[in-house]
């Protein structure tokens, strides 16, 4: 017997936003929409018997981690309150060989939200770190974002890694740093 698992759950389905397709004698192939809160994660098959147990499962994370933090550098923002940040144009459908974890093809340009529990003040100076995080596809070198305050809505804010690889990795946690001048 062949154990599979993924997360979070889909039903065998021919459409939706989140479905499993299955074919006769190949791998189920997992289609799924994100929204920037959940993760997707995926074990790889295991294999057990009537005489031989199988391995424990090992769940990967299929998808980068983005935490912000802001700073002000002229003072120009201090006292201002961060109201949203979000993601634009950025791809939120995709599949995945439930078998191999191997990832389809992204599409579908969406906008997703930082989920944030109420606005951030914005200090002069010291970098303030907003709560929350939003899961987005990996392999991009950066992401374009608006930000929003009670001063206005700033379009085309870039948010790039300076990790060494120069990508935001599947199961990674990276901290995107807004400096925010006049």
């Amino acid at each position: 017997v062949k154990f599979m698992a993924y997360f979070p759950y889909a039903p065998i389905a021919e459409s939706g936003d989140n479905y499993v397709k299955t074919f006769i004698g190949s791998s189920p192939i997992y289609h799924f929409t994100i929204t920037g809160t959940e993760d997707l994660m995926i074990a790889a098959p295991v294999w057990g018997n009537k005489n031989k147990d199988p391995k424990s499962m090992e769940f990967r994370h299929m998808l980068t981690q983005l935490r912000f933090q802001l700073q002000d550098l002229d003072g120009a923002f201090n006292g201002e309150k961060l109201e949203a940040i979000t993601i634009t144009a950025t791809h939120t459908k995709s599949t995945m060989n439930l078998e191999t974890g191997a990832m389809g093809e992204w599409t579908t340009p969406g906008n997703i939200q930082l989920p944030m529990a109420q606005p951030v003040e914005i200090k002069y100076g010291a970098p303030v770190k907003v709560d929350g995080e939003i899961m987005l596809q990996p392999g991009k070198a950066e992401f374009q974002a608006e930000v929003k305050t009670k001063k206005g809505t700033f379009s085309g804010v870039q948010v790039y890694t300076r990790k060494a690889q120069n990508r935001y990795e599947a199961g990674r946690t990276s901290l995107g740093s807004n400096k925010l001048r006049n």
